[in-house]
């Protein structure tokens, strides 16, 4: 059994660290800008009048300023897009195959074919308009959070490195789901990366994932109740990472844990500590 100094869990300036939970973090409405604003759908405009999706499709389209788009409701797309004075030019569109429910495949239909080839945009206030030469056409607003998430309880939050970033929990159907969300910018898209387990769930031994942080990586995960530290240790005696733990409300058989470390190192290991610092087992080897 090893015992792991205050020490061996080397040393990080403040801007290193994760920042705390804190307060959902909203857009400015007062003077919105087409790039780099979550544009959120409210009501599409057809041949047959206009008509909004209900409050359960989510759809939020983004611009990044650097000739990029993306959007999700259901699926997730993306494309080029050149902004010529009131004009979008759109180029081909790029996106995933979910099966959705009726409203959000309408939704999605009314998105895809407003959004390509020639585009009219205009912002009022926080409202932007889409409107094709044919009549047809989207209203947006400006979105009141920036993270796709609106169910998730953040643990940690904040921005790093020109980017935002979410780590938080969500229960449902009798069981506990931790998510991570991450943009490189504003206007970027979102990716995410999550587990769920049920809340008595008895961890065998650390159970941690490793998701994207831009040129970093978050490495989060469950271990059992009774753990007091949690640290990355890589491979090859680099100094290894002290890890946060955290109390995820309801879940009696385990601890959430999460953290950012520079890179992934492949072999690395996450190490649960007793209140003395001893090992109380590893995680397998983690992927780079």
């Amino acid at each position: 059994m090893t015992l792991l100094t205050a020490a061996d869990y080397g040393s990080s300036s403040h801007a290193d660290r994760p920042s705390g939970g804190a307060a959902d973090v909203r857009q400015d409405r007062s003077d919105p800008s087409l790039t780099r604003t979550e544009w959120q759908l409210t009501s599409v405009v057809g041949p047959s009048g206009t008509w909004s999706p209900p409050p359960e499709v989510d759809a939020v389209l983004r611009f990044d300023g650097e000739g990029h788009f993306s959007a999700t409701a259901c699926n997730h797309y993306s494309g080029p897009v050149r902004i010529d004075g009131d004009l979008l030019h759109v180029g081909q569109m790029f996106g995933t195959q979910m099966g959705c429910g009726k409203a959000k495949h309408a939704a999605e239909a009314a998105f895809r074919g407003v959004v390509d080839g020639q585009v009219r945009w205009a912002i009022s206030g926080n409202q932007l308009s889409l409107d094709k030469p044919d009549g047809r056409g989207l209203r947006f607003r400006v979105r009141d959070s920036i993270y796709p998430s609106r169910g998730l309880r953040p643990l940690l939050q904040g921005r790093r490195n020109g980017g935002e970033y979410r780590f938080g929990w969500q229960a449902g159907d009798g069981r506990i789901s931790l998510e991570w969300e991450w943009r490189n910018a504003p206007g970027k898209p979102w990716g995410s990366a999550g587990m769920t387990r049920e809340p008595t769930w008895p961890v065998p031994g650390p159970d941690p994932l490793v998701a994207a942080a831009g040129d970093q990586r978050f490495v989060f995960g469950v271990v059992a109740a009774a753990t007091a530290g949690v640290v990355y240790q890589p491979p090859a005696g680099q100094p290894v990472v002290q890890l946060e733990l955290f109390t995820v409300p309801g879940a009696r058989g385990w601890r959430a844990f999460g953290g950012f470390v520079d890179r992934a190192r492949e072999g690395a290991v996450v190490i649960g500590l007793d209140g003395q610092g001893r090992e109380l087992g590893g995680s397998h080897p983690l992927p780079s």
